[in-house]
């Protein structure tokens, strides 16, 4: 569930839960530098509706010539975190899968069974009041072959002067609205600023 920021949904938990809290600037301590909005919404599930995702990476090639050099520019640019409402332990990652290539195992169930098991994973478990820093072009899925419930903020932060990426296109659109910036919480205003400098 994106934009969560957005006029017509934010809620005053969601902008002081990010004015408050340290997201901003441990993500410039992660990345060594200021950093801006990027993304915020909420990865939802329940009901018992089975949600398993394909392993993948966010913005980066799986294989091929540019793998490796996307992999390494990017890393330093951007990072997301997920922070739970409930228990979550519906993340899976492959440690160490985001300064590196596709090994042959990888590709092989990428290819022939990409839902599958996949070789070094692991499932991050966190609680709420947790939140679990992590770059979207490591080897990560959702998992939740049971449907339970799942709440859980999901935020991403680039680099202050970075330019804007495809997928962030187009919140310009509302956050550029009169009054809007100076109707968030003053902690937060100055990074949804460096977003619409940005642009």
């Amino acid at each position: 569930m994106g934009g969560i920021l957005h006029p017509d949904r934010i809620r005053p938990g969601f902008a002081n839960s990010l004015a408050d809290g340290p997201h901003f600037s441990v993500a410039g301590q992660i990345l060594d530098t200021p950093v801006r909005y990027c993304l915020c919404g909420m990865l939802a599930s329940g009901g018992g509706e089975e949600y398993i995702q394909g392993w993948h990476r966010d913005t980066a090639p799986l294989e091929g010539a540019q793998e490796l050099a996307v992999l390494q520019r990017n890393y330093r640019l951007y990072t997301q975190m997920n922070a739970p409402l409930y228990p979550d332990r519906f993340l899976q990652i492959v440690p160490g899968s985001h300064l590196r290539k596709s090994t042959e195992e990888e590709l092989e169930v990428l290819h022939n069974d990409p839902k599958g098991d996949m070789p070094g994973q692991m499932t991050v478990e966190i609680e709420p009041g947790d939140v679990a820093f992590y770059y979207n072009n490591l080897f990560h899925r959702g998992y939740n072959p049971e449907g339970e419930l799942r709440w859980t903020m999901h935020h991403g932060f680039m680099v202050a002067d970075a330019s804007i990426f495809d997928v962030e296109q187009g919140q310009e659109s509302w956050m550029g609205q009169e009054g809007y910036i100076e109707s968030l919480p003053p902690g937060l205003q100055i990074y949804m600023q460096r977003y619409l400098d940005s642009c």
